[in-house]
């Protein structure tokens, strides 16, 4: 799995893995785990073109400044294997950095996933799936909501990922956002 995402600051990243502790604790899951690094993602496929899409994020990293996310309430994508996520609220800017990702990226991706494209994408940080069941999704949403979770925070980078499902390895790429608001 190769994705584009955005890292959490080290506040926030460690309020996940808070959650992510309490939610093995108290319901056994660790399949969140076998993507260590709390983020949320913008473009996720089978493989990119590497060096490609390391300069296309280096680049557009230096153009991109700093913009604010809202990170509010706990919600589910139902399936057979449902997930559980944080969910990280739509503005303009995040639009607009994940539009340009998008459209930048396109060419130099194969396998792509297009719950991630513009009109279906929904950003959020992941918590609980691969091993969260239905018969236990009610208890976990009762316990993480009884949080009220309310964050804002900076994005300041881009980050591309390279996971090894087999072996568990992860290559990261980060490319903090250099542009200033004029």
């Amino acid at each position: 799995m190769h994705a584009v995402v955005s890292l959490l600051p080290k506040e926030y990243e460690d309020q996940v893995f808070l959650l992510l502790d309490e939610l093995e604790h108290h319901f056994g899951l660790r399949g969140v785990r076998t993507t260590p690094i709390p983020h949320f993602t913008y473009h996720l496929g089978d493989s990119y073109a590497e060096n490609k899409a390391t300069q296309i994020l280096k680049d557009l990293s230096e153009q991109q400044t700093p913009f604010e996310v809202q990170v509010d309430g706990v919600e589910t994508f139902y399936s057979t294997q449902p997930t559980v996520f944080l969910k990280v609220r739509k503005n303009p800017e995040l639009l607009k950095a994940h539009q340009t990702l998008w459209k930048n990226l396109l060419p130099y991706s194969k396998g792509l996933n297009l719950l991630y494209s513009p009109p279906l994408w929904r950003p959020h940080i992941t918590l609980a799936y691969q091993d969260l069941k239905l018969e236990n999704l009610r208890q976990v949403l009762r316990f993480l909501r009884e949080k009220k979770i309310e964050w804002k925070f900076k994005v300041d980078n881009f980050t591309y990922i390279i996971a090894d499902d087999e072996s568990g390895a992860l290559t990261q790429h980060k490319f903090n956002f250099l542009g200033h608001k004029d």
